[in-house]
């Protein structure tokens, strides 16, 4: 069953590239194990050969929940075991800084151990563990080059001046937390690590990083977003559907068999004598009942008299000759006879340009802050050095799914239901 579970990742899933700017290897990669985990019997050369730091270790320890722990004096000389572990792996690097997979799991691997436990006991709960943290892997490393290339070129940006000053903002970062702790860095720390899995430092530094991500963002976009009045206006009219919905022609069509007499002569004799159309077209009328023979079209064009009103072009004829309040002469069809009655023509409730001026405003700038944000992050992306995206994923991915799956599976942390 455990062959079967690596068969099933290491042979059946496939890894399909993400197309970013100047960093997409293109087509799809079979997964495979060799690249993610360390032999404890590999030489030094191999070790750099490959980016996978590899340990010599001796019969590991086994924790609680059957996950093996690497540990010991790192002084003393074990005897290798010939067994094969997930100890780290480098899996890239974005503009010279090395991303380790235990580094970039660090918040997260505690997420993907319980979705392992809570998925992992079914072949379905493994394929959808796996769909789903491939995604999950992908976005974040999307998100941790953008970041990683955002702070580099803000930095690069920064004069003497402006570097006292964000390590000002960073120092009130530190004094806030520890403000907020009874003024004990200590606390604040304890706290932290309790509630988050950082350190205070770590903390500082997450905020710092994310604060200065949006401060240059805003600096470096909003520069070059602009709306005029004219813009507004355009899109105002260019949408006014939106803003001033288009009116809706309300007819009553009276449809009675022309073999029943007695009914064309209620028709005709209520017309003559003032009987509202509407309760003529519910009784002794027969068209659409359940709604007493009301039909509602909606003017897109806004022009009554070029609406197609009803499918039949006769009565579609004589209903737009008519004005609100006015009823058609008898139109026989076949083996009905016909009345339209136009009630009238209802203008929904509409909003002024003055009205939305700003709501529009604000709509035209997040899209140009959008398509402008896009356009610098992909200027960025060109000149950047890092490595090839699909790799980082795709090492991150095996990674992850040795380490948090398969290998507990293996362990028996993870039971799967008997087959």
């Amino acid at each position: 069953m455990h062959t079967r579970l690596r068969n099933l990742f290491f042979g059946a899933v496939t890894v399909s590239t993400i197309g970013l700017i100047g960093c997409g290897s293109g087509g799809s990669t079979a997964v495979s194990a060799k690249d993610i985990v360390a032999s404890v019997e590999a030489d030094a050369a191999s070790q750099r050969g490959t980016g996978v730091s590899r340990r010599q270790v001796s019969t590991p320890a086994t924790g609680d929940d059957g996950i093996i722990v690497i540990g010991g004096d790192p002084t003393a000389q074990p005897t290798p075991t010939g067994q094969v572990y997930v100890v780290d792996q480098l899996v890239g690097q974005i503009n010279g800084k090395p991303v380790y997979a235990s580094e970039f799991f660090r918040h997260s691997e505690a997420r993907y151990r319980q979705k392992a436990v809570e998925m992992g006991g079914t072949r379905e709960g493994q394929e959808r563990w796996l769909r789903e943290t491939r995604r999950d892997i992908q976005e974040a490393l999307l998100e941790r080059v953008r970041d990683e290339i955002l702070l580099a070129e803000f930095r690069s940006t920064l004069n003497e001046e402006q570097r006292r000053g964000v390590l000002a903002f960073i120092d009130s970062i530190r004094d806030d937390l520890i403000s907020g702790n009874l003024g004990s860095a200590a606390l604040a720390n304890e706290r932290l690590q309790e509630q988050e899995g950082l350190t205070i430092d770590e903390k500082v530094d997450d905020m710092a990083q994310q604060e200065l991500i949006y401060a240059h963002i805003s600096r470096e976009i909003n520069r070059h977003v602009r709306v005029t009045d004219r813009d507004v206006r355009q899109y105002y009219q260019q949408h006014i559907d939106k803003y001033q919905p288009p009116p809706v022609a309300r007819l009553y069509l009276i449809s009675v068999p022309t073999k029943e007499a007695a009914a064309i002569d209620a028709v005709v004799t209520g017309l003559a004598s003032g009987t509202s159309p509407r309760d003529l077209a519910r009784d002794p009328g027969r068209f659409l009942p359940e709604v007493g023979g009301l039909l509602e079209s909606e003017l897109k064009n806004r022009n009554y008299r070029e609406a197609q009103l009803i499918t039949n072009e006769q009565l579609n004829e004589a209903a737009r000759q008519l004005r609100p309040g006015e009823t058609s002469e008898r139109i026989d069809l076949g083996s009905t006879a016909y009345w339209v009655h136009l009630s009238e023509i209802h203008q929904p409730p509409g909003r002024e340009l003055y009205d939305v001026q700003l709501e529009i405003r604000n709509e035209l700038r997040q899209q140009r802050f959008a398509e402008e944000h896009e356009r610098y992050f992909k200027t960025l992306l060109n000149r950047a050095n890092f490595s090839d995206f699909d790799e980082m994923g795709n090492r991150l991915f095996e990674y992850a799914a040795d380490r948090f799956l398969i290998r507990p599976v293996e362990a028996g942390v993870i039971r799967e239901a008997s087959e």
